[in-house]
């Protein structure tokens, strides 16, 4: 049995509970703690030198140490430390952490390392580490772990120390003949130099075990999931009526592109098979997925059964529902929806009409699946948006039926060597077409003093009876964040265009608030919508001609390719304006969405830029240690783990069988730890 990490030198019950938030309950949990990345002080930057969005280390005497000062109506403080080189001179600034002012001292030269923002027009080193110089040049390399509140990166690496020293070390899973083959170092090489590397080559043979090992654990892991499920057989087989089918997709006032209808070929023929379908539907932004959805619905609900579509938001979810009532209501099926903001007594109705099988199809976000909700014959699962959903909460929707049908819809392309690690489980259908006559949306990058005149355009446009978004990554001002927010955008806004009706909306608001802010904008009340990314699915509003992103560098490309599909979506010109923040190094990086109005091929830049980690978020319950893959640098690997867990789960020998049982065992103790926090 594992050692408890409260045994450990030094961490007490409170220490424990710091550590929990992180995922870290044992011993050897800390040892397999993933640094996030590595402080290299080997190669300094002169200060003249420092860009935006940097992150350098600088060999600096300290000028001058001003007192701390507090930022009024904040509760921030602030200290600022002038350093110099012999290039010139830059501010590192401290938010609440006054007692710097007596660790750093006048005239000393220290090495600062940290990211290089913008700090009231000017560059400055944001929170920077310092070492004397004779300190950094011992500790070249050293790693930076994610933290959470109370642990700092000095009390983390005193832990990682301490767990090597004492042990035990986690026992090799691979076995010498598996890992020769692969040109793989032993584990506990590789956990040995992850966190006290002497050079680049150490991180990579490193990251190539841990990523390897973990990739292999999930491909082995969805490969028998897939097996599985590929043995059962349905007690009761769905009667597919393909007329009804035909009937409704001959009423809808446009055509089906040639990969709508396949895709809808696909689904049918595994909704009528006697395995359960488990089918992933990818396609772009604009692509009609909707359409395939209602399809696999109006299918379920010929055969007497209940449906269910599950998204991320409510925004989302009560766009689908008027999207599914305006194709499926000619065909008397009933949508109903279930959300956390219900009343008592909506929701007491709602079960109620759930249960009794009134309502064909039912959408709504997470409280699909809570314990008091009970289907008359759920038959299928459909959840949206699948990358925002971990494993462990899509099969707690399926368990609400008996081997339901199980249909994902992914509005965000990802990229094929991605979703063949995600979904190896699933089959795939790509809508690669995007309806006839969609017209590209034109995008534009805008600098800073371009700003009112690009407001103005807005407003000429406003005129003409279009409406507007306006989307800011945050939703208040921030002292530590040189960035745009949706309220002092707002503020702005309202004093810039005063003619303008100009509405605000953001994730901290009452749902109902919310909606409201959502009809308003729909039915012309507001002309110009102010929000955070909350906009990004679940909007559609045909009349939206113009799309304005505040600090665009601050998004990643899917993303912004996300909110850039809320607009085009009529036969007018319609527009991306893509406002950058200062960062010259990321106007290349924005050039992409300049120039490509593909999904897929956008996607594929921003995992080569950001990392998958980044694409998908942090909490894929279930699934990969986005820490881990992120440090995967081989392209090739993705092939050579699917290859290799084919290998091993068509074997027989023990060798293959021991690989495999602690692949299983591996992520099904990671899911029940996430499960369990």
């Amino acid at each position: 049995m594992e050692q408890a990490v409260s045994q450990l030198k030094g961490v007490g019950p409170k220490r424990a509970q710091q550590l929990e938030k992180l995922g870290i309950l044992t011993v050897q949990d800390l040892i397999r703690f993933v640094p996030a990345g590595y402080r290299d002080m080997r190669i300094k930057t002169p200060v003249a030198d420092l860009q935006e969005g940097q992150t350098a280390a600088v060999l600096a005497r300290v000028e001058h140490i001003s007192k701390v000062s507090r930022i009024p109506g904040r509760h921030f403080s602030m200290v600022r430390i002038r350093i110099e080189d012999d290039s010139g001179r830059i501010d590192a600034v401290y938010f609440n952490q006054p007692y710097i002012t007596n660790v750093l001292k006048e005239d000393e030269w220290y090495v600062f390392y940290g990211k290089v923002g913008r700090y009231r027009s000017s560059l400055v080193l944001q929170n920077p580490e310092f070492l004397l110089p004779e300190k950094a040049e011992s500790e070249a390399m050293t790693p930076l772990y994610h933290l959470t509140q109370g642990i700092s990166q000095k009390t983390m690496r005193a832990l990682v120390r301490a767990a090597l020293e004492s042990g035990p070390m986690p026992q090799e899973t691979l076995d010498p003949d598996f890992c020769a083959r692969h040109g793989l170092s032993g584990l506990q090489d590789a956990l040995r130099m992850m966190h006290a590397p002497r050079d680049d080559e150490d991180v990579r043979r490193a990251a190539r075990r841990l990523s390897f090992e973990e990739l292999l654990d999930f491909q082995i892991a969805m490969m028998i999931r897939r097996r599985e499920r590929m043995s059962m057989r349905l007690e009761k087989m769905m009667r597919v009526d393909w007329d009804a089918v035909q009937r409704m997709t001959d009423s809808l006032p446009y055509d089906l592109t040639g990969a709508q209808k396949r895709t809808i070929h696909e689904i049918l023929e595994d909704m009528g098979g006697t395995v359960p379908m488990n089918r992933l539907v990818q396609g772009d932004v604009g692509s009609g997925k909707t359409v395939v959805a209602a399809a696999a619905i109006l299918a379920a609900a010929c055969a007497g059964r209940q449906s269910i579509m599950m998204a991320p938001t409510e925004i989302l979810a009560r766009q689908h529902q008027r999207s599914l009532e305006g194709i499926l209501g000619p065909f008397d099926i009933k949508v109903g929806i279930l959300t956390g903001s219900l009343t008592r007594t909506e929701r007491k109705v709602a079960l109620e009409k759930i249960i009794s099988g009134e309502w064909q199809v039912i959408v709504g976000t997470h409280a699909l699946f809570s314990t008091d909700v009970v289907y008359r014959d759920l038959g299928l699962v459909i959840t949206d948006e699948q990358h925002r959903f971990g494993v462990e909460q899509r099969s707690a929707a399926e368990q609400k039926g008996e081997m339901p049908h199980t249909l994902v819809m992914s509005a965000t392309p990802i990229p094929r060597s991605l979703a063949l690690v995600l979904y190896a489980d699933l089959d795939i259908s790509v809508i690669d077409e995007l309806p006839p006559g969609r017209k590209p949306v034109n995008t534009r990058i805008v600098q800073q003093s371009k700003r009112e005149s690009m407001y103005g355009y807005l407003a000429q446009r406003t005129r003409l009876g279009e409406k507007c978004y306006v989307v800011c990554p945050l939703v208040d001002e921030s002292e530590a964040i040189e960035a745009k927010s949706a309220e002092e955008v707002y503020d702005e806004l309202r004093v810039l265009l005063p003619d303008c009706r100009i509405g605000l909306l953001h994730g901290k608001m009452p749902e109902k608030e919310k909606q409201e802010q959502i009809r308003a904008f729909a039915d012309g009340r507001i002309m110009i919508l102010v929000s955070t990314t909350v906009v990004e699915v679940g909007m559609d509003i045909p009349e939206a001609t113009v799309m304005v992103v505040e600090n665009a560098e601050r998004f990643g490309l899917a993303q912004l390719h996300q909110l850039r599909g809320r607009v085009g979506r009529n036969d007018k010109e319609c527009w991306c304006f893509l406002v950058k923040g200062g960062r010259d190094r990321e106007e290349e990086r924005l050039s992409v969405m300049v120039h490509s109005s593909d999904g897929f091929e956008i996607a594929q830049r921003d995992l080569m830029i950001r990392g998958p980690g980044q694409i998908l978020g942090t909490s894929q319950s279930g699934t990969i240690n986005s820490d881990v893959i992120r440090l995967i640098q081989d392209p090739g690997m993705v092939r050579e783990t699917r290859e290799a867990a084919l290998e091993l789960v068509q074997r027989e020998d023990a060798q293959a069988r021991k690989i495999i049982y602690n692949a299983l065992k591996t992520i099904d103790l990671k899911t029940k730890r996430i499960v369990m926090n």
